[in-house]
């Protein structure tokens, strides 16, 4: 082990042989011997030791250029809350906590594609996720397969995230089926149902593995749910879909989409089942930003949006104008982590 590898405490890619040259010309260099494996060739035709050998390459560049990777088993990144207060992200432990809840609530192909996946974060994503801890107060990890997988199980996950949970008591139990037996499950408006699964679009999504980044609230956040300050001057603009997606652009946030929020709705509602609301929206309601109507739908680019219906014991989903507004309705926010 190195002097270097000592005193950082991870691993770090093989670039011994590139140190004695300049970063400038090492990466040169690097990038060169890439492009020489792959010229005129696909990568699907490339063996293992062959891809290995651009991995590797791939991340001696970009730690040449000051993009450090933490890769592996057992790698925690040390987070501070609004209050200043020092929390801890076990990639492994969060990684093997989905996989489980994937297993568990019958999704075998999202288990499947997190667990076979290593987790790789640059330097910038483990600050930007200090950042978000601290000023936005995040502090939910949820990892997703990519969004085509994600969008191929759509059916499959309202249908696993709409069953009966045990441990809910009556009163706060899905309401899977109706009185005559007849399957209930997740509410979908006139305007949704028509167009679930298929012509609904996902936006702002990689179609490889990432970490959803998020706040683990039973409730939107008020300042949602109301005019929305400017970030830069002065002005309020009301709390519509596109103004949100605007103000959470300008952020560097996202939103929800439909299959992000039913898994997140599951899974908060498992977390809380002795809490008087245990489901998450119980009294508002919150704009799915990242999923609208797609073009080929009959009322193409009204934005989802989503609740829990007390009465009823569904989750509701329905659809509206992307300038539509109100302050029973706001957004829920995160930022997305592609895993490299």
């Amino acid at each position: 082990m190195s002097e270097r590898e000592r005193s950082s405490g991870t691993d770090e890619p093989e670039v011994a042989s590139l140190e004695t040259e300049s970063p400038l010309s090492a990466v040169q260099e690097v990038m060169g011997q890439i492009s020489a494996v792959q010229a005129g060739r696909k990568l699907e035709s490339l063996d293992v030791s062959e891809l290995e050998d651009i991995k590797n390459k791939y991340l001696a560049v970009r730690y040449l250029l000051g993009l450090k990777q933490e890769t592996g088993p057992g790698f925690v990144l040390e987070v501070k809350t609004e209050r200043g207060e020092p929390v801890e992200f076990n990639f492994e432990q969060i990684k093997n906590y989905w996989v489980d809840f994937y297993k568990k609530n019958n999704l075998p192909e999202l288990a499947e594609a997190v667990e076979g996946m290593e987790i790789t974060l640059t330097k910038e994503q483990q600050d930007r996720i200090k950042e978000l801890a601290e000023k936005e107060g995040f502090d939910k990890m949820i990892i997703f397969a990519g969004n085509e997988l994600m969008q191929q199980n759509s059916a499959k996950i309202k249908q696993e995230t709409e069953r009966e949970m045990d441990g809910l008591v009556p009163k706060q139990q899905y309401k899977e089926k109706d009185d005559s037996g007849k399957p209930v499950g997740t509410w979908l408006s006139d305007t949704v149902k028509p167009a679930f699964p298929d012509k609904i679009k996902n936006n702002n999504r990689p179609d490889k593995p990432y970490i959803l980044f998020c706040k683990d609230t039973p409730e939107v956040d008020e300042a949602t749910r109301k005019a929305l300050k400017e970030t830069e001057g002065k002005g309020e603009k009301k709390n519509s879909a596109e103004n949100l997606r605007e103000y959470f652009k300008k952020k560097g946030l996202t939103g929800y989409t439909l299959e992000e929020y039913l898994i997140f709705q599951r899974e908060h509602t498992a977390q809380n089942k002795e809490a008087p609301k245990p489901h998450p929206d119980n009294d508002q309601s919150t704009w799915l930003l990242d999923s609208e109507l797609d073009v080929d739908s009959s009322e193409p680019g009204r934005v989802l949006r989503a609740s829990w219906g007390p009465d009823d014991r569904q989750v509701r989903v329905d659809s509206c104008a992307p300038d539509d507004s109100g302050s029973d309705i706001g957004a829920r926010s995160s930022a997305i982590f592609e895993i490299l």
